[in-house]
């Protein structure tokens, strides 16, 4: 039997870490925290110097970044671990979504951490857009602010309908077969992240896993300098099951048929664009 080797992995909306004040309160509590991997949205790092202090900054271990597009976007990956590989980056939308394919204590996963946008029709563009990269064989840890619920009883007060962006949600996590680890550790408790005043609280962050993986329940850490909470988990990677045949492999005869060839074609195209350099402290 594999030996266990626990991950943990935590994601938090930092609430900018754009000034130095703000950057240093977020890493001091970041860096005492007990997790591997963190997940970090709205940096509100809009160019490449605040980048750069920000990669000086985390000592911690390795750190992947998306800059803001827009003021309030931005996300990043930092490690605590010094052994990572990373084999792929994807920014799959600049300062909403960012990919990251890893070896970690022997295991392949495939990272991905969300902000979603402000509109509901963008979030669910974005899903759309992330649904394909949920189909694989590594242990795929899907995570972030997704910016709406899944469930009515996870906006407080509220009885309403889910909107499509939340539908649409709901039927990408089914279809890749993925489960929401709060959902599936503990139904019945509310496990608000969000909260503005006193009538204002959500549960809009969250992990999703295969549904075969091995976690702890999810905790909830409230922090000083952002109104969304922590949350964490650990991940047993070594006694989560592999799917899928492997490596894909192209039947180059396949080729030989226009229609065939013109959409491979344009398949390269469309990853071509996403692949970006790696952005290693």
């Amino acid at each position: 039997m594999a030996a266990l080797t626990p991950l943990t992995l935590a994601t938090i909306n930092v609430a900018s870490i754009k000034s130095d004040a703000a950057r240093f309160t977020a890493f001091d509590f970041l860096g005492r925290f007990d997790a591997d991997i963190l997940f970090l949205q709205e940096t509100r790092l809009t160019d490449q110097s605040a980048l750069k202090k920000a990669r000086q900054e985390w000592t911690h271990g390795p750190s992947y970044w998306s800059l803001a597009a827009e003021p309030y976007s931005g996300v990043a990956i930092l490690f605590k671990i010094a052994e990572v590989t990373c084999r792929r980056i994807i920014e799959l939308e600049m300062g909403r979504c960012l990919i990251l394919d890893v070896l970690m204590k022997g295991q392949e996963l495939r990272l991905i951490n969300i902000y979603g946008p402000q509109t509901k029709w963008d979030r669910k563009r974005l899903f759309i857009r992330i649904k394909p990269f949920l189909f694989c064989s590594r242990q795929v840890v899907f995570g972030g602010d997704f910016n709406t619920i899944t469930r009515p009883r996870d906006r407080g007060g509220s009885k309403d309908r889910l909107a499509y962006d939340s539908v649409t949600l709901n039927s990408v996590a089914s279809e890749a077969r993925l489960v929401d680890v709060h959902i599936r550790t503990d139904p019945g408790h509310s496990g608000f992240t969000y909260f503005r005043g006193s009538q204002s609280r959500s549960r809009i962050d969250r992990f999703y896993l295969k549904e075969e993986a091995i976690f702890s329940p999810l905790s909830v850490v409230e922090v000083e300098f952002s109104d969304h909470c922590l949350i964490c988990f650990s991940l047993n990677v070594a006694e989560t099951p592999r799917m899928g045949r492997g490596m894909w492999k192209l039947n180059s005869s396949l080729l030989e048929e226009a229609t065939v060839r013109q959409s491979f074609e344009e398949f390269l195209q469309s990853q071509i664009p996403m692949q970006v350099q790696m952005c290693i402290s």
